[in-house]
């Protein structure tokens, strides 16, 4: 009986000394990781996940990791880091903070890196978070993918977001007008997973943006949207030799049987996400931009210094003619041209700017600026500029404004929406965050600082 005891405890010992041993080998292999090749990081990093163990040491690692990763360092070896993650879910959250300065489009991580890996990489972030918990902090980068819908965007990109908002629970029906608007559309029958991050998959892994899109709609609860029960009950009602995927009208069903089941909240409506509006500086809390002296061409080709027009209050906002997504560059300019036209109506036009930059000045020409706005209804004159800044300096300028956006060799990976309110010193006052900004509060802001001038 002794001996048998003594056997069952030798055994556990061993069993103990393995865990510790594979602990250590772990945070060796992780501390070490950016000398190692791609293939023994990506061992090191299986090897983690396989085994489990998630001590301090390892987070602390892997903070450090997810710190210092760029363009440089190889998608399938962020992946795999991100995997050890969603192994964890829950218990990995307080991860979430570091993963949300990864979403942002001017991340070091996206930085000359191929336009599909950006895409490949950012929506298994917002993956990643809906499983391990997601910020408030990210709430911005959220509403920046989703209420930009356009039916070129990345079918595994809006999936991904929908899992994020599936993930809020009742916090998500603010967005249940998004979800509504993906569901018929093109992009929404394409398939993909969201499972693994390699883009080979089988059958049964295999999910669409209306999938997706319907099991977020049951996960944030029932609402008073009438339009929301409308198009669910349509799909659910649809027939077997309908156009609908067989596993959307059954997730359909099972949505409305659940609403029936979980009894809407009253005086509960849809409610718009609007844009994210950074806090008003004041005088002595704003700092000047140390690259106002880069040249720049306008709309007719006069060449001038951005100095020399940050003179008074100015709204800065970019975009870029080549832009596929109608709901950001283009609606920007829209956007731009009903604050002009408020702006008119205040008799406010001749004591403001508002200036849109281009995201790309190596192509976008002094004609193709000017046709761009024309087109969108943007009033061109001294006080409404397009302008392509001094190619040499633009990138810098970029960075110091902290516009979200990504480059490769120069060219845009991928960007959001974003205005920036300047005092007539060329300080930074705000920021607004997406195009769904309110022009009686950008309208309303630059009174303040006509005001305080």
């Amino acid at each position: 009986m002794l001996l048998i005891k003594n056997k069952q405890v030798s055994r556990l010992c061993i069993l103990c000394l393995t865990l510790v041993l594979s602990a250590v080998v772990n945070a060796q292999c992780l501390t070490a990781i950016e000398s190692l090749s791609v293939d023994k990081q990506l061992s090191c990093l299986q090897t983690i996940k396989s085994t489990g163990r998630f001590n301090n040491e390892t987070k602390d690692e892997l903070i450090r990791f997810f710190t210092q990763i760029d363009g440089r360092t190889n998608h399938r070896v962020v992946a795999s880091a991100l995997d050890i993650l969603r192994v964890q879910g829950n218990s990995a959250q307080d991860m979430a903070e570091v993963l949300s300065q990864l979403l942002p489009h001017q991340a070091k991580l996206y930085q000359e890196r191929d336009k599909w890996y950006v895409l490949r990489l950012r929506a298994y972030i917002f993956l990643t978070l809906s499983e391990i918990g997601y910020p408030d902090s990210a709430l911005p980068m959220l509403i920046d993918t989703i209420s930009h819908f356009d039916d070129r965007m990345a079918a595994v990109e809006l999936g991904s977001v929908m899992r994020v908002v599936a993930s809020l629970g009742e916090r998500g029906q603010s967005f249940s007008g998004y979800l509504l608007d993906t569901i018929g559309d093109s992009v929404g029958e394409e398939e993909f997973s969201l499972v693994r991050y390699e883009v080979d998959f089988s059958r049964e892994e295999s999910t669409t943006v209306q999938l997706e899109a319907v099991r977020a709609l049951r996960a944030i609860g029932p609402s008073n949207d009438k339009q929301v029960i409308l198009a669910l009950t349509s799909i659910a009602q649809a027939g077997r030799h309908s156009s609908f995927d067989p596993r959307l009208i059954q997730e359909a069903k099972s949505t409305l049987l659940h609403y029936r089941d979980v009894k809407a909240k009253k005086n509960n409506p849809r409610v718009i996400p609007t844009a994210y509006v950074s806090p008003w500086r004041l005088p002595a809390q704003r700092y000047t931009l140390h690259n106002l002296d880069i040249d720049f061409t306008d709309h007719n080709g006069r060449k001038k210094i951005l100095s020399e027009i940050i003179d008074r209050p100015t709204l800065v906002a970019f975009f870029y003619t080549r832009c596929q997504n109608a709901g950001k560059c283009s609606m920007t300019l829209t956007k731009l041209a009903s604050l002009q036209k408020k702006l008119h109506e205040q008799g406010l036009h001749k004591f403001v700017r508002l200036l849109a930059i281009t995201y790309e000045p190596q192509y976008d020409n002094n004609l193709r600026l000017r046709r761009y706005a024309i087109d969108r209804g943007f009033k061109l004159s001294d006080n409404a500029l397009t302008v392509r800044l001094d190619l040499k300096r633009h990138v810098k300028f970029v960075k110091e404004i902290e516009n979200p956006v990504g480059y490769n060799a120069g060219w845009v990976t991928s960007h959001g929406v974003e205005a920036t309110l300047l005092d007539s010193h060329g300080r930074l006052v705000r920021k607004y965050t997406t195009q769904y900004w309110k022009n009686e509060t950008v309208t309303s802001d630059l009174k303040r600082l006509l005001h305080d001038s």
